[in-house]
């Protein structure tokens, strides 16, 4: 028998987008064996109503009500305590998979050495609704990497609609931050699992679709756009002071800037090295305002790379 599979997904409030996605689970996951945990943040929306019509599906593990919305991080992790799978696939619940999803998934997770957790791809007009950016202008050809007949992205910013893992992943970093209530939460699991060396990474092969946000997120979305204009304002005129414009956690200036090295082992992202210490470079954006080059940045072998002290990570 084929390794049992959990999927978590934590809804609130989002009937129609959770319908189609538990639906599209049932129709397009060829994996003969998986269980699927729902967890229910307080919706009063009729998304409870639907829960208790399908609570007998025999795919269907657990279905969780929370009284409250406990915030995505509490829900999900409450979902991965539960879960029994040697995967574990956090999925969101508005996206749509598509036919043998979860079968290459898992196909993958176990021809990848090292893999922490991979994300799925989605149909190109669907990436608008979800990222801060568009991925296909991130997607780069020293980002691709091949094993067996699958393709992953490996970009340092991994959105997390889809976190799928093996359980040793779980094992190792935990679960989600919790006191996060919105956003945020995936890049936080990104950037740890990168910490430990761990590879995270699109596969391009899985191509689905993301639904979009609700009213309340995209609300947040524009605020961060803001902060994120007003931010960039402030690099251009040279401010890298951490208490004006809270932009890194750590502080650079242009000097420093200049004496540090940019390296990149062979399975991790790319650290910024000063003063004996590496400093995970946690996006393409903070990347491209800092200035460096592609072309300055120093493959070594991942051993050399495992030996130096890890500092703080350069982050939004």
């Amino acid at each position: 028998m084929e390794k049992l599979a959990s999927i978590v997904i934590v809804t609130c409030n989002r009937l129609e987008f959770a319908r189609q996605t538990i639906e599209s689970i049932f129709k397009n996951t060829l994996y003969p064996n998986y269980e699927l945990i729902l967890i229910d943040n307080g919706s009063t929306d009729g998304t409870v109503e639907y829960l208790k019509e399908i609570e007998n599906r025999p795919q269907i593990s657990h279905i969780i009500y929370f009284n409250n919305n406990e915030g995505k991080g509490k829900a999900a992790n409450y979902g991965f305590a539960l879960s029994k799978g040697e995967y574990i696939i956090g999925l969101d619940d508005d996206v749509i998979v598509p036919e043998g999803w979860l079968t290459k998934l898992i196909e993958a997770i176990d021809i990848i050495p090292n893999v922490g957790w991979l994300s799925i791809n989605l149909e190109k007009e669907y990436w608008g609704s979800f990222s801060r950016k568009d991925p296909y202008n991130v997607f780069r050809p020293e980002y691709e990497r091949k094993f067996g007949n699958f393709t992953i992205q490996e970009v340092p910013d991994v959105a997390g609609f889809c976190v799928a893992m093996p359980r040793s992943t779980y094992e190792k970093l935990g679960g989600y931050v919790e006191n996060i209530y919105y956003g945020g939460i995936d890049g936080e699991y990104n950037r740890r699992a990168m910490s430990h060396g761990l590879l995270t990474g699109y596969l391009m092969d899985v191509v689905g679709i993301h639904l979009g946000g609700s009213d309340k997120e995209k609300q947040l979305y524009s605020e961060y756009q803001e902060y994120k204009l007003e931010t960039q304002k402030q690099l251009k005129k040279g401010n890298f002071n951490l208490a004006k414009i809270d932009f890194f956690k750590v502080k650079y200036s242009p000097e420093v800037l200049k004496q540090g090295q940019l390296i990149k082992g062979e399975k991790s992202a790319v650290y910024f090295v000063y003063n004996g210490q590496k400093h995970l470079i946690t996006s393409t954006d903070v990347f491209n305002r800092l200035n460096f080059r592609w072309e300055d940045v120093k493959i070594l072998p991942q051993s050399e790379v495992d030996k130096i002290p890890t500092g703080n990570p350069i982050s939004l």
